[in-house]
């Protein structure tokens, strides 16, 4: 558990962050990874 208010921001943000940039390599990876005509079809 945090003491200090200000460390529980810094880390929530740091998981928030963490997070989008986790799901933007994933949505890369798989954008290069998937074949063109399986991205056609939906």
């Amino acid at each position: 558990s945090f003491i200090r208010p200000e460390l529980l921001d810094i880390a929530k943000v740091g998981i928030l962050v963490a997070s989008v940039i986790s799901g933007v390599v994933g949505y890369i990876i798989l954008r290069l990874t998937c074949p063109a005509n399986a991205r056609a079809t939906g």
